[in-house]
């Protein structure tokens, strides 16, 4: 799992964050277990974020936060949301 999304995410500024978020919502679609993979939603966050979607931003990184259980990922995932 965690290759595949490596291998399908476009190179940041490559091709753009429409792209990416494109390649990752194929991803999300062929595989429920996505929705529960943290990283994929931390990627999803900074998509969203390069595509001034701040408030989807947020929702994503809030969810990565509720699957983060390492202290440092929670501080740094945590900064800026309210």
């Amino acid at each position: 799992m965690r290759y595949s999304l490596i291998f399908h995410a476009p190179e940041p500024g490559a091709d753009g964050p429409e792209a990416g978020l494109a390649a990752l919502d194929a991803l999300d679609a062929g595989s429920p277990r996505l929705s529960a993979f943290q990283p994929a939603w931390v990627l999803r966050a900074h998509l969203l974020t390069r595509l001034g979607r701040t408030d989807e931003a947020a929702t994503a990184r809030r969810r990565a936060l509720d699957l983060t259980t390492d202290p440092a990922e929670r501080d740094y995932l945590s900064v800026g949301l309210t």
